[in-house]
């Protein structure tokens, strides 16, 4: 998938970062005739695809199965005692995003686009740096995205404080936590562990639950999305301000 070195490292076009944003762009400047590099250290897809909107929705899948495996009864459908292995489910969530993250590369390839694996650093406006190796164009398009924060407060270095990467990598769920953040990621981890039932999420954002999501589309999405987390389980709180004491937490 990845492009080895040349001595002719010179594009039209270099985009730094391989999320949404700079993979669709890449192709788009590919398909436009232009000499295209697309750079990035880690696996195609960014966030999004890899750490937060396709795999907790994989997640969210596999508890919406077991939910109503639960309640199939009700409907005539008798499927005797119904149990889940989250360590299953999570195997099945980083298949799907493998086989993404190779589409992207195909995506990448049929169009042209030269992906280079490797951390790069701006050096000026036509130079980027990729461990040690100098890509130059003449244009450069930042899509560098972004990484979990935690915010400033009593406990949050902990040793039950975890980001919401290292929860999309675990094969095991802790009894009950809090999700700080009420964005897209914060809100599907929610849904996903009240759903499993037995399980218990309290999430805190001091925007609502509706976190950055604040159109109107959008906003009524994640509204609704909350009201079906809490129809599933009554403890499940949302706080507007967490001052720190918490047992356990992931910061989204």
């Amino acid at each position: 998938m990845y492009k080895e070195f040349h001595m002719d490292n010179r594009y039209d076009v270099a985009v730094l970062g391989a999320g949404p944003g700079g993979y669709e762009t890449a192709i788009r400047c590919a398909q436009y005739g232009l000499k295209t590099a697309l750079i990035e250290k880690d696996k195609l897809g960014g966030t999004c695809l890899n750490r937060g909107c396709i795999p907790t929705k994989a997640l969210l899948h596999g508890a919406e199965l077991y939910q109503q495996a639960k309640e199939a009864a009700k409907y005539g459908v008798n499927v005797g005692s119904v149990t889940y292995d989250y360590a299953k489910i999570a195997a099945h969530k980083d298949k799907v995003v493998s086989k993404l993250v190779g589409g992207v590369g195909a995506m990448e390839k049929a169009n042209g686009v030269d992906v280079i694996n490797g951390f790069g650093k701006l050096v000026d406006k036509n130079t980027i740096d990729v461990e040690g190796q100098k890509i130059t164009a003449d244009k450069i398009i930042l899509a560098m995205g972004s990484t979990p924060s935690c915010p400033p407060i009593p406990g949050i270095d902990g040793k039950n404080v975890v980001n919401s990467d290292v929860v999309l990598s675990m094969t095991e769920l802790p009894e009950s936590f809090v999700i700080i953040g009420g964005g897209v990621i914060g809100n599907f981890l929610q849904r996903s562990c009240v759903r499993n039932r037995g399980h218990h999420a309290d999430i805190s954002s001091q925007r609502g639950a509706a976190g950055v999501l604040l159109d109107n589309g959008s906003g009524h999405a994640v509204h609704q999305s909350q009201q079906q987390a809490d129809d599933q389980r009554d403890d499940c709180q949302h706080n507007d301000r967490l001052t720190g004491g918490f047992p356990a937490g992931i910061c989204s």
